[in-house]
């Protein structure tokens, strides 16, 4: 019986989204649904049922019952009761609203919409007593108030993501007070021709607008079916019969053999009424029709014919140019190259806004397919390019100056020029990095041969400008000409930008200096490091001899902690460890006591880890004073300096004012994290907020990568929000400014509430008593001491499934007896005050974990241990720390993890199945559908993803300039596919079974299948110890 109702739900849902009123009014009356039935008869008119029948039954006297009743008494002219009616409902809905948490949350959304439906209730009494004012005295009077309330229900509509039955409720009302205009302008005489046609207008637009929503929401033939039923009139001004039909065509281009009917529309349409805007439109509309039915020549003859006619169409030129695109990558035509980067010049020229889309696929144009077809995107955008604004190139900062060491670099050059112009600390940072990281790659001889010619030249920007053709078409830069060209821009942000340059040099300065962790921090970190190297060692027993490699490693890391210049700045450090962390730690000193196994050394690191921990803890300074550490920055007048990535990170348009930093908190927070110590830092903002950053400081790849993948995560966004499913999930990437200032130092937006899983984990052993890395230990020491004995006792090699089970077996002890699985929900609930929070919490960290899965999968980024996933307390935002992906040598991704995201016990009892199974699950599959359905707008991100990645890589790896172009091309490609491919298993599928018309499978069936594979213990154990699967 449960079952049964839980699907009557469930199809009462669907049929109010598709507004099967009438369908739903004779369900109600069979079963004695009176609740839905109040809620049909008035949306059908069936006023008499309603009255009769079942507003006489007893009833509570809710807030919608209210509502309803008012709704009668106004039809019946009644104004004065219905008033009365209003008023009771509003108090009935003010006292449910007392009822709801504190916090504001989805269950506040459906009492909101009931409020805006009692506030137009109330104005529609203000209209049926103007209107009766009319009929006893019609001459002079203005209307102005009917005007104005018609004029605010425009304005006033629910946002697109809401459900369509929330849409259909404020209409369908709407629709009856329309009517009642209509009719009584009819009686009216001597009345402008005008005021005869406000009540079609208003109504016509209200249609409309409800079937454009219903299109956005997929429901294609739910909105011609509003288009062709709601009206009733033949009357209709030409304004919003234009819209009727572009919006019947746009609904039938979605309908599988709906593109006839939609063609037959516009021809038999008479466009001598419509202004030349509209026309051209129509004839865009119907290319796209023959475009989809395979017509080559008549979509070109009908795009060419709706340019001609309005050459400011913005639509048209992307539509014109979307479709030679298509036509270029089926068959490799230049010359359709040539129209669609034309073609996309041009409406971006018009429409700024279409930037967003297009961008991106010019930078992959001139990466991919420019160098094989002689440089004509490049030609195409010098001849139409003039009228592109350089702000369409912000958001490509990074990319561009990645370019600079590619066969483009000339025309990356060129752009960056015009971006200092305007934006130059956008471009300064990451500039500044890209040639402090590039010096050292940079041949002496080669750098003297360009000092010596830019002393020659003059530093004016003509002359850096002409410097931007030196190479010819086609030449791969050197690593010192990519230095040199991105050294020649930042020569002329310099003398154009001197005094901003200035102060951003002295802030930089000082924080890259004062705000660094101290040499015992580091040699903690490093020390630390070593550690977990050493718990990688999973099977080798502990008393197995240390391996070579790490031997090796140990004696570079002894002298590079240890350096001359460390000896130089720091001389107590020095004389107080480096004796003894040499003779313990290194293999290459004579008469040193380096360990003899792998035991002994964890034995010895632990001691050195307890050592440097006990000696920073007595200092006992978690807070630094401004004062102290940097009079520079406390006495600093910040003029010209903007807050660090904040229009990056905030996306805000570039007519915005930015946010300038006034001063520096006096407050410096020391924040601890897995071994390493980062310093936290305050800016005051000229609008009021403060800044909160974390300066981060180590080696490695992250911190480019880290930039290119909140580039990644915007263009999600962009998608994200515009999806009317992921929208109304409130689903959105979280994006923090990340700054590079050194290649070595990174900004990270961070705040107090931020904590990593590893946090949680070290706050739990605390609190008993326990060693953090207890686990680690017994599950080597069980997995070694049964490899060890089984091979002693049968003298063979172990199988893959025997390893399997001996590492099983000490999983399952581990999270019995050491790990328990409610670690996560106890913190949480200390943390936060109420239960109405922690449920709110529960909720959006859902939202949180199911993006970061989504994307960790999609580009196959492991290693995701606790330490690196990092989550806030107050609004369950997940930030990923050192997430990029790894390549093998055929520059293909690789990662060979048996799990597809971190879905662990502690995480699933925090979430329960109601959020696991609801709302991460849901989570997953609305954002691969809503991305793969605009995979045409996300595909040339990923690829300059790729594209980007692939030459950090190569840098890192050889400090070569990268693969050829066309092996990078073709690297691009596959890792493209294949993550478009992964998305797509994630993305709800209908498999009908073809004999009985019904689903043979769960339409979420691939993402229930990954999140089966990511909670398997089986799959779990099989994950290195310093994952801690356990946890």
């Amino acid at each position: 019986k449960r079952e049964v109702v839980l699907w009557e739900q469930q199809w009462i849902s669907c049929a109010k989204e598709l507004n099967q009123w009438q369908q739903l009014s004779e369900f109600a009356q069979k079963g004695d649904h009176n609740n839905l039935l109040v809620d049909c008869l008035w949306k059908v008119s069936d006023w008499h049922t309603l009255k009769e029948r079942v507003l006489r039954v007893q009833m509570e006297n809710t807030p919608k019952v209210m509502m309803v009743q008012g709704y009668l008494h106004l039809h019946e002219g009644q104004v004065i009761e219905g008033d009365q009616c209003i008023n009771h409902g509003i108090q009935r809905a003010l006292h449910r609203w007392w009822q709801l948490p504190d916090i504001a949350a989805r269950s506040h959304l459906p009492l909101l919409s009931l409020f805006q439906q009692l506030v137009e209730l109330q104005e529609s009494t203000r209209v049926l007593l103007e209107l009766g004012m009319v009929q006893q005295q019609q001459q002079h009077h203005s209307y102005s108030e009917l005007k104005d309330i018609l004029e605010t229900w425009r304005l006033r509509t629910p946002n697109f993501w809401d459900s369509l039955g929330q849409w259909h409720d404020l209409f369908q009302w709407r629709n009856h007070i329309h009517n009642i205009v209509i009719s009584a302008f009819k009686t009216f005489q001597d009345q402008p021709h005008h005021m005869h046609q406000i009540g079609y207008r208003d109504k016509a637009w209200s249609i409309n607008k409800l079937a454009s929503i219903a299109r956005k929401q997929n429901l294609h033939s739910l909105s011609l079916d509003v288009l062709k039923t709601l009206y009733g009139y033949y009357q209709m001004e030409v304004q919003e019969a234009f819209v009727k039909i572009r919006e019947q065509v746009l609904a039938c281009l979605n309908i599988p053999g709906e593109l006839v009917s939609a063609l037959n529309l516009i021809n038999t349409t008479n466009l001598e009424f419509f202004p030349q805007q509209h026309k051209a439109e129509m004839f865009r509309l119907k290319a796209s029709i023959y475009q989809k039915l395979n017509n080559s020549e008549q979509a070109h003859s009908n795009f060419s014919t709706s340019l001609s006619i309005d050459p400011s169409l913005a639509d048209g030129w992307f539509s014109w140019g979307s479709y030679c695109e298509d036509v270029y990558e089926a068959h490799g035509n230049i010359t359709y190259l040539e129209y669609a980067a034309s073609c996309y010049l041009q409406a971006i020229k018009i429409d700024t806004k279409l930037a967003k889309k297009l961008m991106s696929k010019f930078l992959l144009w001139l990466s991919f397919d420019n160098t094989s077809s002689g440089d004509i995107v490049g030609r195409v955008y010098d001849k139409y390019g003039k009228g592109v604004p350089s702000s369409v190139w912000l958001p490509y900062v990074s990319q561009l100056i990645c370019s600079l060491q590619r066969p483009e670099a000339a025309r990356a050059k060129d752009l960056l020029f015009k971006l200092v112009q305007a934006f130059p600390q956008s471009v300064y940072y990451s500039l500044r990095t890209f040639l402090l990281d590039r010096r050292e790659g940079s041949p002496l001889s080669r750098h003297q041969q360009y000092s010596s010619r830019s002393q020659q030249g003059d530093a004016s920007k003509q002359k850096h400008r002409g410097a931007a053709r030196d190479w010819g078409f086609g030449h791969i830069p050197t690593v010192a000409e990519a230095f040199a060209a991105g050294k020649q821009v930042m020569e002329v942000l310099r003398s154009e930008w001197a005094l901003m340059i200035h102060e951003l040099e002295t802030f930089i300065h000082e924080i890259g200096t004062k705000f660094v962790p101290t040499p015992e921090e580091r040699l903690l970190a490093v020390v630390h490091a070593l550690l977990q190297r050493c718990y990688k060692y999973s099977s080798a027993p502990l008393n197995a001899e240390v391996p070579s490699m790490l031997k090796r490693e140990l004696t570079q890391i002894c002298k590079a902690c240890f350096s001359s210049e460390t000896v130089t700045k720091h001389e107590t450090f020095v004389k107080q460890y480096k004796d003894d962390f040499w003779k313990d730690l290194n293999p290459d000193v004579e008469h040193s006591n380096f360990p003899k196994s792998l035991g002994e050394l964890i034995k010895c690191l632990k001691s050195w880890k307890s050592r440097l921990e006990s000696s920073i803890a007595k200092k006992g300074c978690n807070v630094l004073k401004l004062e102290k550490e940097s009079t520079a920055l406390q006495h600093m007048v910040f003029e010209n300096i903007e807050i660090p990535g904040y229009r990056q990170s905030r996306q805000i348009s570039t007519q915005e004012e930015p946010v300038y930093v006034e001063g520096v908190l006096s407050d410096i927070d020391i924040v601890q994290r897995y071994g390493s110590s980062h310093r936290r830092i305050t800016l005051l903002g000229s609008n009021g907020e403060k800044f909160t950053f974390l300066i981060q400081s180590g080696l490695g790849p992250s911190t480019s990568c880290d930039e290119r993948v909140m580039s990644l995560l915007h263009a999600f966004n962009s998608v994200l929000e515009e999806n009317a499913e992921t929208r109304r999930r409130a689903t959105k990437f979280f994006t923090p400014a990340i700054i590079s200032l050194w290649p070595q130092i990174t900004l990270v937006e961070d705040h107090e509430s931020f904590i990593s899983f590893m946090e949680v984990y070290e706050w739990f052993c605390s609190r008993f008593g326990r060693e953090p890395d207890a686990p680690i230990m017994k599950f080597k020491e069980l997995v070694s001491s049964a490899l060890s004995t089984n091979v002693a006792q049968e003298q063979v090699t172990l199988t893959p499934q025997q390893i399997l089970e001996i590492r099983f077996r000490a999983f399952s002890d581990i999270c019995t007896h050491i790990v328990a699985d409610n670690i996560l929900t106890q913190y949480m609930y200390k943390a936060l005050p109420t239960c109405s929070h922690l449920w709110e919490f529960k909720k959006r960290f859902a939202t949180q974990l199911g993006l970061s899965s989504v994307i960790s999968h999609t580009l196959q980024v492991g290693g995701r241990s606790p330490n690196k996933i990092i989550f806030s307390r107050s609004s369950g935002a997940i930030f990923n720390s050192d997430f990029y992906p790894l390549f093998d040598s055929n520059g293909n991704v690789e990662c060979s993890e048996p799990v597809p995201f971190r879905m662990t016990r502690n995480i699933q009892v925090l979430l329960t199945p109601f959020c696991l199974e609801g709302i991460f699950v849901t989570t997953l599959s609305s954002c691969a559908q809503a991305i793969n359905a605009e995979r045409s707008l996300i595909v040339p991100h990923l690829g300059l993803f790729f594209r980007d990645e692939l030459l950090n890589w190569s840098w890192r790896r050889l400090r070569s300039p990268g693969p050829a172009p066309m092996d990078l091309k073709s690297m691009v490609k596959a890792n493209v596919v294949n993550s478009i491919n992964r998305m797509k298993v994630m993305e709800p599928t209908e498999a009908i079974n073809t004999k009985t018309s019904v689903s043979s499978q769960h339409l979420q069936k691939g993402t229930y299948d990954l999140v089966e594979n990511a909670v398997n213990p089986e799959n779990l154990c099989r994950m290195e110890p310093t994952w801690h699967p356990w946890f």
